[in-house]
């Protein structure tokens, strides 16, 4: 018999999901920028290559926080008026529009962007190798070239 959950419940389950998510993509993030912008022997293939899988990773999970929200979103609209939820957005929508801004919303938009930084990396080390997150030393080369 398939157990059945309350919509809190599965809104509970649902929200931890979206945040579980997004934060193994920071942390994805984070390790994968280490090797890129760190001064390190990386090649111009080997730069290409792990922002390539930086912006695939990265449509990936806008294809997952986008849907996850979306299902988040329908759980919410179900509950009931007098969950404390649907209270609380009542007061907050009273405020100023800063304040109306879901930070759901804030977290697929961030994912977005990032894919977008990747993507537009990928493309720039490709077409103009060694201009997209030098790892030369400046001083070196200022150095090298009196």
């Amino acid at each position: 018999m398939a157990e059945s959950r309350t919509v809190d419940e599965e809104r509970a389950y649902i929200e931890n999901l979206l945040n579980t998510r997004f934060n193994y993509y920071i942390v994805f993030v984070s390790l994968l920028l280490v090797p890129i912008a760190g001064d390190n022997p990386l090649t111009q293939t080997g730069r290409i290559f792990l922002l390539g899988l930086g912006a695939f990773v990265s449509a990936l999970m806008v294809y997952m926080v986008v849907r996850t929200k979306l299902l988040l979103d329908a759980l919410l609209d179900e509950l009931e008026p007098n969950h404390p939820y649907k209270i609380a957005c009542a007061r907050v929508k009273k405020r100023r529009w800063l304040f109306q801004i879901n930070a759901n919303d804030v977290m697929v938009l961030l994912v977005f962007l990032i894919m977008l930084f990747f993507l537009a990396g990928a493309t720039v080390a490709g077409v103009s190798p060694g201009t997209f997150l030098k790892t030369e030393n400046a001083a070196l080369a200022v150095g090298n070239s009196g």
